[in-house]
């Protein structure tokens, strides 16, 4: 196992359809701990200031719309149970909305302002020890 002598459960904020969820669930991440997911399943938010540069122009309201329906038959269809789904913004979970403890979190939201509530979010309940990612698009031609 990744962290077994690591406390907790595993979080995911922006699952969208649950590619990587399915992903954490088949490996020894997830292993016998709970997986949550958390997404508003509705679209993307207004983007802030921070948020404008060239870099995720094809995020735009309506491009990330999806039904929570879609993201439980994608673990059906992959034979895995299904995780506890929390649908709703970032900004409006809080410290209940969380597992008491976190091993490894997952942080895929597109903005700055999204990140930075979830990590405000979720600090309090961090285990030592745990796994957080953060994913970021970046297209090539921005490598270079």
């Amino acid at each position: 196992m990744l962290f077994k002598n690591v406390l907790g459960d595993v979080v995911e904020f922006g699952c969208y359809v649950g590619t990587t969820s399915v992903y954490l669930q088949k490996t020894d991440v997830y292993s016998e701990r709970v997986l949550h997911v958390y997404d508003s399943v509705e679209d993307l938010p207004d983007k802030t200031q921070e948020d404008r540069s060239p870099v995720g122009e094809q995020f735009v309201i309506g491009a990330l719309s999806v039904s929570k329906n879609l993201l439980i038959k994608n673990f059906k269809h992959a034979g895995l149970s299904v995780p506890i789904v929390h649908k709703a913004w970032f900004y409006q979970l809080t410290q209940n909305d969380l597992p008491d403890s976190i091993a490894f979190a997952y942080l895929d939201g597109d903005y700055y302002r999204s990140i930075l509530t979830c990590l405000k979010l979720i600090w309090p309940k961090l285990s030592f020890g745990l796994i957080t990612i953060k994913w970021q698009y970046a297209p090539k031609q921005a490598w270079q």
